[in-house]
């Protein structure tokens, strides 16, 4: 009888030590199984960096639900679990945390658990001065930022700051457009230091060998770039400008970049003045050929690629216009639309001579408002022919000979001098086939013209006679005492 006792005994001895055996074993499976679920199948897919704020008083499941928000963590849910069973939810700690994107659970509790991290992102968006950047440092909290100015005026490391003249700051445009965690305590040279850096890692051996190839320096190269960043509006327009940047370095003309102007006055001018574009600078591209000293502001990545992608168009008849962009302001509707036209160079220079020459000489010709307005009052009317009284020294005829290139114009002038400057203008600007300028009283000239005309531009309060039948026109546009 204690035999079979004892055999009983050792049978479920045995049969209890399978039980734990596979009790350990399944447990341990679940553990592995559990660990990888928390640290590979939690690991996101998203990228990049994004700035954190704990409250003191977040509970875990406020902390889950930001994080899973802001892309750190996948799940909230399993957030609030791992941290229950590892009993490390509160050891979690307030403050500013600068994180990756697409943590594992695992990493996120540790970087939480570390205590605050007094970093901040700052963003600095494309063709930011010094000033600017400062001032957005001032704002993240920064404690450099009170220096920056000043030191980044001083200093400058990179080889490829210095041009062939000396500027008044140096790291002005050599700070790359981009979002930057930098720790609250840095200093202004630590700040220039990590924002250096990330301009010459920019800067990869194909970009290098790309400039290169085009007999551009890097210095150049930030230079013309920081100028197509402050003059596109949207980043198609980018190429096209730098080309014509690029062109007319090429046959040596102005560049007549109204960003340098900006940049010489230290503000932001809603309309250039005949004055404003004889500053003595040598950042005033209307008076000084060539490249100004340095760039105006800091370029993006697409506007270096902009200016790498542009070529030195020829100037042959067909191929020298050059694709650019227009803004046109309906009055009636405040509002803009916008339209793409051809910008030539020579057209430009064009217009550029003749404002300066008209402040200089006392000439009225049509101011910047008034221009848009002539210019969208005749599109309503898709002139084939235009009459305008008054030509002065051809203004307003080179408008409109610009803007409608299929239309014939028919301009009357009484001042011998002026329209022997017009005569010149439109040969120059190679519409002499198609306007043509009339020498005497328009009452006079009136009936020497064959209408009838789609647009009349009376350019001056003089009285004029009634129009005879074979001179209607469709469209009147009066623009005040203004001349053309």
């Amino acid at each position: 009888m204690e035999d079979n006792d004892t055999e009983l005994s050792r049978k479920k001895a045995k049969k209890r030590g399978v039980c734990i055996a596979l009790g350990m074993a399944a447990g341990l499976a679940i553990a592995l199984l559990g660990g990888w679920y928390f640290y590979a199948a939690d690991h996101g897919t998203r990228s990049g960096k994004t700035q954190v704020r704990i409250e003191k008083n977040a509970t875990g499941g406020d902390i889950a639900s930001l994080l899973e928000k802001q892309g750190v963590i996948e799940s909230a849910v399993r957030f609030r679990l791992y941290a229950r069973l590892l009993g490390e939810g509160n050891q979690l700690q307030s403050g500013d945390y600068v994180l990756e994107k697409g943590l594992t659970i695992r990493d996120a509790i540790d970087a939480l658990k570390h205590g605050k991290t007094e970093a901040y992102l700052v963003t600095v968006p494309e063709g930011s001065t010094v000033h600017q950047i400062a001032q957005l440092l001032a704002q993240a909290g920064i404690e450099g930022a009170a220096d920056f100015e000043a030191e980044a005026a001083a200093y400058g490391p990179l080889k490829y700051q210095y041009g062939p003249v000396a500027v008044p700051i140096k790291a002005e445009g050599f700070l790359f457009a981009d979002t930057y965690s930098i720790p609250k305590e840095y200093t202004a040279r630590q700040i220039l230091d990590l924002m250096y850096r990330h301009t010459d890692e920019m800067l990869t051996p194909d970009i290098r060998k790309r400039a290169e190839a085009k007999h551009m320096t890097l210095h150049d190269l930030f230079t013309i770039a920081s100028m197509v960043e402050r003059e596109a509006r949207f980043p198609e327009d980018q190429v096209p400008i730098a080309s014509v940047m690029l062109k007319r370095l090429s046959i040596g003309m102005p560049l007549q970049i109204d960003a340098t102007i900006q940049y010489a006055l230290g503000e932001q001018k809603a309309e250039l003045t005949i004055a404003d574009t004889r500053i003595d600078s040598p950042y005033n591209t209307y008076t000084h050929p060539g490249l100004p000293p340095g760039p105006i502001g800091s370029p993006g990545l697409p506007a270096i690629e902009a200016v790498l992608a542009a070529s030195r168009v020829t100037t042959s008849t067909t191929s020298r216009r050059l694709t650019g962009i227009m803004y046109l302001r309906d009055p009636m509707k405040n509002t803009s639309r916008r339209r793409r036209i051809f910008m030539d160079p020579v057209l430009e220079a064009l217009k550029k001579e003749l404002e300066i020459e008209a402040g200089r000489d006392h000439v009225p010709i049509i101011r910047g408002p008034e221009r848009s307005l002539l210019l969208s009052a005749a599109e309503k009317a898709s002139p084939k022919r235009i009459l305008e009284i008054g030509t002065a020294i051809g203004y307003s005829s080179l408008l409109l000979a610009e803007r409608f290139p299929l239309a014939e114009i028919d301009t009357l002038e009484i001042d011998p001098a002026r329209h022997a400057r017009a005569e010149e203008v439109m040969r120059a600007a190679g519409f002499s086939q198609r306007v043509h300028c009339h020498l005497g009283d328009a009452e006079e000239l009136l009936e020497t013209l064959e209408g009838p005309y789609d647009f009349l531009y009376l350019d001056g309060p003089k009285p004029v006679p009634p129009a005879t039948e074979g001179h209607r026109a469709k469209a009147v546009a009066a623009c005040g005492d203004s001349g053309g």
